[in-house]
């Protein structure tokens, strides 16, 4: 009887993994990246990556409107002023154009981000909980339209 109650002890002793509870946070935590990398691995396709901003796009344009030619000073007075005005008309046409690309691609990003995410969680989706009352963080594994399982105890 000693034996098993002292066998338990030891058991229960060795089930504390992690010294502290950020050490448990951060095991829990990379388990779900391994596990969220499995399932894309899984996957026909690779998650969508955010595309590099308009910004050169938006430089290259800006470069145009000032290399464009100026007046010769014979032009009027009338002519050199239209000829400023429609330099800032295309200045700020370029910088809403940049704006518009912008909101565009991330629009973009965000509705591929989307469709990739409903198909990863057909596969299966990992997410970590802490549980205070036991000190632990407890590892989730599910599928759309499944009930969760706990999958990991990652105690602290």
């Amino acid at each position: 009887m000693k034996r098993l109650s002292f066998l338990a002890l030891i058991v229960a002793l060795s089930g504390c993994n992690y010294q502290s509870e950020e050490e448990a946070r951060n095991a829990c935590e990379n388990w779900k990246q391994r596990s969220r990398s499995i399932v894309e691995s899984k996957m026909d396709e690779s998650p969508p990556v955010r595309e590099e901003d308009s910004a050169k796009e938006y430089e290259r344009d800006l470069r145009e409107i000032n290399a464009s030619d100026r007046p010769e000073t014979k032009y009027s007075r009338g002519d050199w002023n239209r000829w400023v005005i429609s330099k800032q008309a295309l200045r700020q046409f370029a910088k809403e154009a940049y704006e518009a690309r912008k909101r565009i691609k991330s629009m973009e990003f965000d509705s591929r981000q989307k469709e990739f995410d409903k198909k990863a969680d057909k596969i299966g989706y990992f997410y970590c909980r802490r549980e205070e009352s036991t000190r632990q963080y407890l590892g989730y594994k599910g599928k759309s339209g499944q009930q969760e399982k706990i999958v990991k105890h990652f105690r602290y």
